[in-house]
């Protein structure tokens, strides 16, 4: 019997004080482009619908 994968990655999540300064950098030395973009979250990935990596405003 073979395995069935019970979920897959969706994305990596990271806090940090400026989520579109950070994707910006990651943007870049991915090489990937930002997907997704509003004030407190923000994600890169090759696609909308390929897993990526996010960062979401946290203060402090």
């Amino acid at each position: 019997m073979i395995p069935v994968p019970l979920g897959r990655l969706h994305h990596l999540i990271v806090d940090c004080p400026d989520p579109m300064a950070e994707a910006r950098f990651w943007s870049a030395v991915l090489g990937d482009p930002i997907t997704y973009a509003d004030d407190d979250f923000t994600v890169v990935s090759a696609s909308t619908a390929a897993s990526g990596l996010a960062f979401q405003r946290a203060p402090g």
